[in-house]
């Protein structure tokens, strides 16, 4: 499946509670088909939302250079993440007819 984006399935979340028990943000388990270092990679990534922080890019780890028990958490999601990627791609074609329209008006 050739990919024009990044792709990725949250397919766990936990919120966070202070000592006070207030949710202060989520942590989120994902799954994604990621470029890193020039390639796509099959990845896994713990993410720590803090409603108060500003957003920070997600930490991506290649499956393979996972934890065992990262991986088996990770594995059975895949899936969902093939869904994930095919919705990525058909979202994009609105966008590429656009592109080519354009470029079309250009040459005329």
């Amino acid at each position: 499946m050739r990919l024009a984006c990044d792709a990725m399935h949250a397919y766990r979340s936990e919120g966070m509670e202070d000592d006070q028990r207030n949710c202060i943000g989520e942590i989120n388990w994902y799954v994604g088909m990621v470029k890193l270092k020039g390639g796509w990679r099959l990845c896994y990534a713990k993410d720590h939302e803090h409603y108060s922080w500003p957003g920070e890019s997600i930490y991506w780890k290649p499956l393979v250079d996972c934890s065992i028990e990262e991986r088996i958490d990770a594995v059975p999601h895949i899936g969902a993440l093939r869904e994930a990627i095919v919705k990525s791609k058909e979202s994009l074609v609105p966008e590429l007819e656009k592109a080519i329209e354009a470029v079309a008006k250009l040459t005329k």
